[in-house]
């Protein structure tokens, strides 16, 4: 645990009444301990270092302190491994692992040559002689054991453990955008190699943006039946986050929170522009701080999405919540009128017509209220009911899926409705629609807006209603083989390749 004080007491004090020593803390930065080596204690800390560094502190008197690692110039450091003299640092380079062995006196010899966009959970680095061994998670697979040689830096060893989403073949990139004030942002790209770069693919932009949280490479069902039916998938590594260090998450918190959507709308505008797809085509997705971040965004830039995915979203920001990030917008003014310029609750336009959207919530969700989603659909119905606003109750489910079943039926729900409002995920089958459009022999989408307008006091009604239309069920239906799919995956044998 990162503490914000580092205490240490002597197995022998000369005075029984002394007791504890301090060896650390300012009340701001946090240190956490990492090994204990000839007298003296190792420590990563963010003290004037926002991407880490690590010291080295002495346990006894004079408790002398030295900088042995010093703060990276782009990458954010995550853990140093110990065994013996070999040492190896661990980085967040670019939303993928980074290992730099280290000599004696901790000065860099070498990277190991990890695959592409993939991380490696600290716990499954282990270091035996000359060999480190870790388990590595990308975009194309779930879980593959490597082994290295320490001295050259090369894999000595690889084993792919097959998961059902796996997606062996797919095409990963990384590229950046440009945000509203000038700054980088990242995302990662996967998509099928036979996609064609005409602006017709359908894509799914998926962020968060928050609470210092890093999005990394990941398989899971949502990606791996969008990419395997022919989608582009892009995760983006926005303001907010944790991806870059603690100066990369001031940026996109408290005041600085503007700068969370203009980062996700550079984004769009990005993957628009660049031809891998265009605003009809574009589905956006996030849960939670990602929910508000989708809604955010749609409701000041409604010209570059498609499409709305928003699963447990914070809507209102005028309620007191999480004040690391939102500030208090009950007690300060500054607050209030900042939150009240971006909750998605308050800056509805009356006569705008929005994407179509659809906004999942939890029925007994502890952390985001369902409340949230309630008056968010009733305020869209009153204002823009020419905009088509789905709501989905989860009756038995609070924050996050229970199951990988559940999981499954959501990820079909939410397909089935981007398939239905953007047209076929798959390419060639979405330009032979548009030829068939074009020569009238294919009928308009049956899918328009029929949920029933109700005013703001019959809020709590809305959530005893679900509406979706035959359109939507029937494309739903095309979806059961991917369900068959998951249950696979949840079987025994494989219960531990998907996350």
């Amino acid at each position: 645990r990162k503490q914000k004080q580092i205490e240490v007491l002597d197995a022998q004090p000369r005075d029984p009444n002394e007791g504890f020593v301090k060896l650390k803390g300012d009340g701001q930065s946090f240190y956490h301990p990492i090994h204990e080596q000839d007298g003296m204690l190792l420590m990563h800390t963010n003290e004037n270092a926002p991407r880490g560094k690590v010291i080295a502190v002495g346990t006894q008197p004079p408790y002398a302190e030295q900088e042995i690692i010093p703060q990276h110039p782009t990458d954010r450091f995550v853990m140093l491994h110990v065994s013996g003299d070999t040492h190896v640092a661990q980085y967040n380079h670019d939303g993928g692992t980074r290992l730099t062995v280290l000599d004696k006196d901790f000065k860099p010899l070498r990277d190991l040559q990890m695959p592409e966009q993939a991380i490696a959970p600290t716990h499954s680095i282990s270091i035996k002689g000359d060999k480190l061994s870790l388990t590595a998670t990308s975009f194309k697979h779930a879980s593959e054991a490597i082994t290295f040689d320490l001295s050259s830096g090369k894999q000595t060893a690889s084993k792919v453990e097959s998961s059902p989403f796996d997606l062996p073949d797919a095409v990963v990139e990384r590229v950046y955008a440009t945000s509203k004030d000038g700054t980088r942002v990242p995302m990662t790209i996967i998509r099928p190699k036979d996609v064609e770069m005409d602006g017709t693919a359908a894509v799914q932009l998926s962020g968060y943006g928050g609470f210092n949280t890093v999005l990394g490479p990941q398989t899971n069902p949502d990606i791996n039946d969008w990419v395997s039916r022919g989608g582009i998938y892009v995760q983006a590594n926005l303001r907010g986050g944790g991806e870059f260090g603690k100066d990369w998450y001031d940026q996109g918190r408290l005041h600085n929170k503007q700068n969370v959507f203009d980062d996700f709308a550079a984004c769009a505008e990005f993957l628009s522009k660049q031809k891998y797809t265009s605003p009809e085509r574009l589905a956006i997705e996030g849960t939670s701080n990602g929910g508000l971040l989708t809604l955010a965004t749609a409701m000041q830039r409604p010209e570059l999405f498609g499409a709305v995915l928003s699963n447990v979203p914070v809507t209102d920001m005028l309620t007191e919540r999480w004040p690391g990030d939102y500030g208090k917008a009950r007690e300060q003014r500054g607050d209030f009128e900042n939150n009240m310029a971006y909750s998605p609750l308050h800056t509805v336009k009356e006569k705008v017509k929005y994407p179509p959207m659809m906004v999942k919530t939890g029925k007994l969700d502890p952390t985001v209220p369902a409340s949230d989603t309630y008056k968010f659909v009733a305020t869209m119905q009153a204002k823009s009911p020419e905009t088509l606003c789905l709501m989905r109750v989860d009756k038995d489910v609070a924050h996050n899926a229970t199951s990988i079943e559940h999981t499954a039926k959501q990820t079909a729900e939410q397909h089935a409705f981007l398939e239905t409002v953007l047209g076929p995920i798959d390419q060639k089958q979405f330009k032979a629609a548009q030829k068939a459009k074009e020569a009238g022999t294919q009928k308009e989408s049956a899918l328009v807006p029929k949920i029933d307008l109700r005013a703001l006091e019959e809020v709590k009604k809305i959530s005893q209603k679900v509406t979706l239309n035959s359109d939507l069920v029937a494309a739903a239906a095309s979806h059961t083989s991917f369900a068959d799919k998951v249950k696979n995956a949840a079987s025994p044998k494989n219960a531990g390749n998907s996350r």
